[in-house]
């Protein structure tokens, strides 16, 4: 009898060493998973160049920044081919009301900034140099209308041109007024 007994607490032990372990191990992989959902979702909101709480936006392709009215929220850009293609809450919520809005579209946003060295030029191509938005000692921003319709829901693209507008002007305006070069 006081074998089996010894053999029982031995059992006991080992089944609550390894349950012991057990836990350890799913534990620290929670602990992981939610670090790296954490690292995850910082990487994410760095790489949609979103603007800060402090209210300024950062586009390091051009060397500016700008700080932002309270009515662009939710701002971002995605740089493709050397411009950057801006896009705010108003313009996603007005393109998600397309028929044919994909998950994540942005529609060429509201509007396109890019930056070209030296002087903005007296008699500009407007295809070439764009619209000028604000010149810097070295180089200027300029600005355009994407290219193509967001939206081919004629009734819709009709309301999104309006939010495009209204968005591009205030933007335009804060860009003129409250950017700065940075080094």
């Amino acid at each position: 009898m006081g074998f089996a007994a010894l053999e029982l607490l031995l059992f006991a032990v080992i089944i609550l060493g390894l349950g012991g372990i057990s836990w350890y191990v799913i534990n620290s992989t929670h602990k992981t998973q939610t670090q790296l959902d954490q690292l995850t979702k910082t990487s994410d909101n760095a790489s949609k160049n979103t603007a800060s709480a402090s209210n300024k936006i950062v586009f390091k392709e051009l060397g500016v920044q700008m700080t932002l009215p309270n009515t662009l929220k939710g701002l971002a850009y995605k740089e493709d081919n050397g411009y950057l293609y801006i896009v705010d809450d108003s313009f996603i919520n007005g393109l998600k009301k397309c028929s044919d809005y994909k998950a994540g579209d942005t529609g060429g946003g509201f509007t396109a900034i890019g930056k070209k060295d030296g002087q903005y030029p007296t008699n500009p191509n407007p295809i070439d140099d764009g619209a000028l938005l604000k010149q810097f000692p070295d180089f200027y921003i300029n600005y355009g209308v994407p290219n193509g319709n967001a939206c081919s829901d004629l009734s819709q693209s009709e309301n999104l041109k309006k939010v495009s507008d209204n968005e591009r002007n205030v933007f335009n305006d804060a860009f003129k007024s409250t950017s700065t070069e940075i080094k």
